[in-house]
């Protein structure tokens, strides 16, 4: 995983990506590339990754433990916005 986080963000926000039910976890399910997602969304990732439990199944580890070995994925991702002048808003409610 090294290799990866140590690639541009340029690089890794086209191959990086979330998915979820919306905010209150109700909504219809969504997938989007951490170039794609909200500014918001984007914050609240670094917080659900930070309080995930490692954790492993019969399909090998979850994602977030992934991103958890990419420490500062989120960070970046907003820092990049930040300099390239970047937000994108909400399209949920």
């Amino acid at each position: 995983m090294n290799t990866i986080s140590n690639d541009p963000i340029e690089l890794l926000r086209t191959l990086v990506g979330r998915s979820g039910y919306g905010k209150d976890g109700k909504g219809e399910y969504r997938h989007a590339l951490l170039k794609d997602m909200s500014n918001n969304w984007v914050k609240a990732s670094i917080i659900f990754v930070k309080n995930q439990v490692v954790s492993a199944d019969a399909q090998g580890i979850h994602i977030e433990d992934v991103l958890r070995t990419m420490p500062g994925i989120y960070e970046r991702e907003l820092l990049y916005r930040e300099t390239m002048g970047i937000e994108i808003e909400d399209t949920e409610e």
